[in-house]
């Protein structure tokens, strides 16, 4: 990562670094006095290591003091892949997930472990790594390391001389919570009779992502998880947009699922965000179509000018073989790229600061323009 990343953000400084190679998405937040949250976990490309632990470890911050909560919004595996080692090294954090989570029928998916495969399995085994090891800590007579949460769950609360930081979940809805039981409960018998061969299908879970909104004094973020919107009023975005409270828009928006029109609704440009506020988002080049597509960049385009990716969301094609690579070939010697380093959106601005945030870019990661 280049050296302008490693300075760590000042006391007073909020920051939001959202990380993403391609695949797979963490944001990292500083929420002020060396305190800090992990959403969500990807592999940093180079180290094959958490995105956030390198961070840390790059920026000095002692991730086994200063880490205040680790959220995972969901359990697809472009969400959580190494979120059980970002637990593992920082024992202090409280582990956030979505109540839906908790459910028995959930439960026995992931206890089937091995036996799933799909594009969900491995999903599945990073969330039974992260149940031992809460177990683990409840044995040994920890303080408890598990919050479930819905809509209207305040997650965190802190205040810094007059700043008063809060960290609240808009979703799930109950409804929603409601659904998502019931899809595991059918899928569960579905993969028990053997009716997908021991594969998970995909099951919408994206309905029971943990959406958040933190306020830091006079600003607010919003972290769009892959929440999606549904036309029921009382499910997905509709659901969030409708109860809302807050009286001071966000500034910053990590965009849900990753920039998709399945995750857009225009009520939260109008009624949750900012004018031309920051928008940030990790692409998914894993797609048979990648997201955000042209016409999903020129839509975040027509609400704020100010849109960053961590990566291109169209995979790079192969380059062409030259042929003095092919001569070192032929002589058995094989001649690689350096591959890229992770891609990294880096915001800041000072906690008690009316002005705009503080945008740099390191690795892939790219402005986005039509």
């Amino acid at each position: 990562m280049p050296e302008a990343a490693r300075d760590r953000p000042a006391e007073q400084e909020i920051e939001v670094s959202l990380f993403g190679p391609g695949f797979g998405e963490c944001v990292v937040i500083h929420l002020g006095s060396n305190r800090w949250a992990v959403v969500d976990s990807c592999l940093d490309k180079e180290s094959k290591r958490a995105a956030a632990l390198t961070y840390f470890d790059q920026i000095g911050v002692d991730s086994q003091s200063s880490v205040e909560l680790v959220v995972c919004t969901h359990w697809h595996d472009d969400h959580i892949k190494g979120i059980a080692s970002v637990l593992s090294e920082c024992p202090n954090a409280t582990f956030v997930c979505s109540s839906v989570l908790k459910e028995s029928a959930f439960l026995e998916l992931v206890a089937l472990g091995e036996e799933i495969r799909g594009s969900y399995g491995s999903g599945l085994r990073e969330i039974e790594k992260v149940l031992k090891k809460i177990q683990f800590r409840r044995h040994r007579h920890e303080p408890a390391a598990l919050t479930l949460c819905k809509a209207g769950k305040v997650l965190f609360e802190q205040t810094i001389g007059d700043v008063v930081t809060k960290i609240e979940a808009l979703s799930p809805s109950d409804p929603d919570h409601q659904r998502m039981s019931l899809l595991f409960e059918q899928e569960r018998d579905l993969l028990l009779a053997g009716e997908f061969k021991r594969t998970v299908p995909s099951l919408h879970p994206n309905l029971g992502s943990v959406v958040m909104r933190l306020q830091i004094g006079e600003q607010a973020i919003l972290l769009g998880a892959d929440m999606e919107h549904r036309p029921s009023t009382d499910s997905g975005w509709t659901a969030i947009v409708s109860n809302s409270t807050a009286e001071i828009p966000a500034d910053l928006y990590k965009v849900a699922h990753h920039g998709s029109i399945t995750g857009h609704a225009p009520e939260i440009w109008s009624q949750l965000l900012a004018p031309n506020c920051l928008a940030v988002l990790a692409p998914n080049q894993r797609l048979a179509n990648p997201i955000p597509k042209p016409t999903d960049v020129e839509r975040i385009l027509s609400y704020t000018d100010r849109a960053y990716a961590t990566a291109p969301a169209k995979v790079p094609k192969k380059r062409l073989e030259q042929p003095s690579e092919r001569l070192f070939r032929r002589k058995g010697i094989i001649v690689k790229e350096t591959p890229s380093s992770q891609g990294h959106v880096r915001a800041r601005k000072s906690m008690d600061s009316p002005q705009p945030w503080e945008v740099a870019l390191f690795g892939r990661a790219l402005r986005l323009t039509s």
